[in-house]
């Protein structure tokens, strides 16, 4: 047995008031639960500030990976085997502590790509909450170590770790700031905002089914109080006409589509756009959820699923400020 993968018989099952949540989500839940206990793949994004996708391919597959693309990001590999008779960390050491790749779940990598035509011209970029920094250090990449990064996060534990990947990627344009966002000091404003939410990360099951043993809907609505004032005052921040991606890895809608409704009933001057990556067909936001009507603006988010899309679950909305 692979080591490096979950064993599926020893995973512990979904629960059953979980269950009836999918079944209202998708239109074959079996197969959500399926692809959600099932091995994630191995992925990485290629760092532009120290290398190019070639160079990097070519130094993966002479330590013997073979890599397939990704066809909605030409950043992006899943590594598809390993060398035979080779730790699978081995081959992937030496890129990783240059910088020159970052192993990085697919679906984290969205929410950064979505924002490349406003990053590339932006002047100030805040991440909201930045660590460990896989969506910061791809800003950055982006904005080709232009302009400013603000990486923030709210968790002084976690700013080593941000701080760390940020110098290993060799990211030149970033102040990192230790605040929490709900007290961010008024006066500032950003023309374009990446707020990853703090969540339930329902969405990575695959790679940490430990998360099912947890699970209840108090936790949900926990995490949506916190995330609904988030939103608020990432909005509150925001530059007239800049934009504001708010992301989770979670596949409930109170912490996904009922935050977006709640911004668009507290706030005015709101509009939601259209997410469309070329390569990827995302999932429409969700209007209705057991008895619960959303905004139908609600629609224009998008949702990546495990059993559609092969990568984790996830939900995007991307905001204008008018």
């Amino acid at each position: 047995m692979d080591r490096n993968r979950p064993d599926n018989n020893r995973l512990p099952t979904f629960p059953q008031r979980m269950t009836e949540r999918y079944h209202a989500l998708v239109s074959e839940p079996q197969a959500l639960s399926r692809a959600l206990l099932s091995p994630p793949r191995k992925s990485f994004r290629v760092n532009r500030l120290k290398t190019d996708p070639d160079s990097a391919q070519a130094r993966m597959e002479n330590y013997g990976c073979r890599l397939e693309p990704v066809p909605w990001y030409a950043d992006a590999f899943v590594i598809a085997d390993y060398p035979p008779d080779s730790p699978r960390s081995e081959p992937l050491m030496l890129p990783q502590v240059l910088g020159h790749i970052h192993m990085q779940e697919l679906a984290s990598m969205l929410p950064p790509l979505t924002l490349s035509n406003e990053l590339g011209n932006a002047e100030r970029v805040l991440d909201a909450c930045a660590a460990p920094g896989s969506k910061s250090t791809q800003i950055a990449s982006l904005m080709a170590n232009r302009g400013l990064l603000v990486a923030n996060d709210k968790q002084f534990g976690r700013i080593r770790a941000l701080k760390f990947n940020l110098e290993r990627q060799g990211v030149l344009n970033a102040a990192i700031t230790n605040h929490d966002l709900r007290h961010w000091p008024s006066g500032q404003h950003y023309p374009v905002i990446l707020l990853d939410a703090p969540c339930s990360a329902e969405g990575t099951l695959r790679k940490n089914p430990h998360l099912l043993l947890r699970w209840n809907e108090s936790l949900l609505e926990g995490h949506r109080s916190l995330q609904t004032q988030l939103i608020l005052r990432a909005y509150d921040l925001l530059s007239p006409g800049g934009v504001l991606l708010y992301s989770t890895c979670s596949l409930a809608p109170e912490e996904n589509e009922a935050v977006v409704d709640t911004l668009l009933r507290e706030r005015e001057h709101v509009t939601i756009e259209p997410i469309q990556v070329d390569g990827i067909t995302l999932s429409p936001g969700v209007t209705a959820f057991e008895n619960h009507r959303f905004d139908d603006r609600v629609a224009a988010c998008a949702r990546a699923w495990p059993h559609l899309h092969n990568i984790d679950g996830f939900f995007m909305a991307r905001i204008r400020k008018s």
